[in-house]
């Protein structure tokens, strides 16, 4: 993103004190607030969905949200002169949330507890394209992606180190994704499911450490773009999985995370087990797989082989830890 940019600033209410560059933004200070100026690759329905749910979000006490600013016009998105689409956003300054500090981590999971707690809307007509699908559905796509990927990789004649390897540890982390997916066609899960898009629930998308900013003045919340109707303990799975990763499967910092998520918003039977089930299911392995299918077959990165050799080390850790959610 270039400072022609800064041009499309015209098309908002607001006066611009000053603007310093971002990662692929500008942060702009303004009369109103601090914002956040991005390009937009998504749609106007989108943003509109985005913004009706983040709005009754602000309804219910919670400012510390990127909420998207209407342009003069009334719409949230803008165009420059090379038909370059724009965002903008109210931004909050704020550092990101340390993987490595405790105490942050069960912060940002206190907040996703209070942001699901409230994270919650009348379902109305026209809105089924924010709905996820079901776990059952998503575990059996992924499956069949998998099998897709080692039928390939049988074919090639001359395999790399990474498609060696990938084949040596097919069959384990497979058992693993078929034990997920029968799991996931319980009732239990399932009626957890039509009961989360019948009552309206809604998950952020993309809750990670990056989404959340820490200050004196409180948490925030970025980063909305993904928000759906469906079953939040999805958000939880993710977010485990971002910090656990990198704490090999810590049971300190996954029990300390399921007791202050707990603290605000207890779970039920029903949505532990949905925890436990989207935690067991070798995802990491799966995206691995994924990324080599869309990639170039002929030369995978070395920080792809060690990163499947680093998911072959953690299984250990990853199966001690999910016994603590049974």
């Amino acid at each position: 993103m270039n400072e022609k940019g800064l041009v499309v600033l015209e098309q908002y209410e607001l006066d611009v004190r000053n603007a310093r560059r971002g990662r692929g933004s500008f942060l702009v200070d303004t009369d109103r607030g601090l914002k956040l100026l991005t390009e937009y690759s998504g749609t106007e329905g989108r943003l509109e969905f985005q913004a009706e749910v983040m709005g009754e979000l602000r309804e219910k006490g919670l400012e510390r949200l990127d909420f998207p600013v209407r342009n003069k016009e009334g719409g949230f998105l803008v165009k420059d002169r090379e038909e370059i689409t724009y965002l903008l956003r109210e931004w909050h300054e704020g550092r990101e949330c340390e993987v490595r500090n405790l105490s942050e981590v069960e912060e940002a999971v206190r907040t996703l507890a209070y942001l699901h707690r409230n994270f919650r809307t009348a379902p109305k007509e026209g809105r089924e394209n924010f709905r996820e699908e079901s776990l059952e559905e998503e575990l059996t796509r992924k499956n069949a992606e998998l099998k897709r990927v080692r039928k390939f990789m049988r074919s090639r004649r001359r395999k790399t180190e990474f498609e060696q390897e990938f084949l040596n540890h097919f069959e384990g982390f497979y058992g693993e994704a078929e034990a997920a997916l029968e799991a996931a066609r319980s009732r239990g899960l399932r009626v957890l499911y039509e009961k989360s898009l019948a009552e309206g629930w809604l998950c952020h998308g993309d809750y990670n450490q990056h989404h959340v900013l820490l200050s004196r003045e409180g948490t925030a919340i970025t980063d909305f773009g993904r928000c759906h109707f469906g079953v939040q303990t999805g958000d939880l799975a993710h977010f485990f999985r971002k910090i656990l990763e990198k704490q090999n499967w810590d049971k300190v910092y996954g029990n300390a995370m399921l007791r202050e998520y707990g603290r605000v918003r207890p779970l039920s039977g029903e949505e532990q087990e949905d925890l436990r089930v989207r935690l067991s299911y070798p995802e990491k392995f799966w995206k691995l797989a994924d990324h080599y299918y869309g990639s170039r077959k002929s030369w995978i990165p070395e920080k792809n082989v060690e990163k499947l050799r680093s998911l072959i080390r953690q299984r250990e850790q990853r199966s001690s830890f999910l016994k603590i959610l049974e």
